[in-house]
C-alpha cells in the first residue's frame, strides 16, 4: 500500500493537506508501464511512417518538375514546322504575285498547290 500526501500551502488561514491511500500491486505496475510505453512507441512509428511517405511523395514531385525535357521529343516537331515553312517559301518563290494575295487567298492557293503535288493534310484529301 502506498500513501501519497500533497500539501497545498495557500492562504495563511487555510492550509490544505490531501492524503490518499492507493493500493497498486507491484506485480501490475511493470506491465502497465511497459504496455503504455509500447503503445506510445507504436503511435510514434505510425507518425514517422506517414511523414516518410509524404516526404517521398514531395521528392517525387520535385524530381518530376526538375527533369530535363527530352530534346528528341521536341526536335521532330520543329523539323516538321521547318519543312512546312520551306514548302510555303517554295510556293511563294514559284510565283511572286502570290505575295500580293490576302492571307486567306494565299492559304487556299497553298492548299491547292500541295494537293496538286500529292502532299496533303488529312482533311484536304
Amino acid at each position: 500500500m502506498f500513501a501519497i500526501c500533497v500539501e497545498f500551502p495557500g492562504h495563511s488561514l487555510l492550509h490544505v493537506v490531501v492524503c490518499a491511500d492507493i493500493e497498486i500491486e507491484i506485480s501490475l505496475l511493470l506491465p502497465i508501464v511497459a504496455g503504455t510505453l509500447i503503445l506510445l512507441l507504436f503511435a510514434m512509428l505510425l507518425v514517422m511512417l506517414r511523414i516518410g511517405s509524404r516526404v517521398k511523395w514531395i521528392e517525387a514531385r520535385i524530381r518530376e518538375s526538375q527533369r530535363p525535357v527530352d530534346k528528341l521529343a521536341i526536335e521532330p516537331e520543329k523539323e516538321k514546322l521547318k519543312s512546312e515553312e520551306s514548302e510555303f517559301d517554295e510556293f511563294i518563290r514559284e510565283d511572286g504575285s502570290r505575295l500580293t494575295l490576302t492571307k486567306r487567298e494565299q492559304s487556299a492557293a497553298f492548299r491547292e498547290w500541295r494537293r496538286q503535288r500529292g502532299v496533303t493534310w488529312g482533311a484536304d484529301e
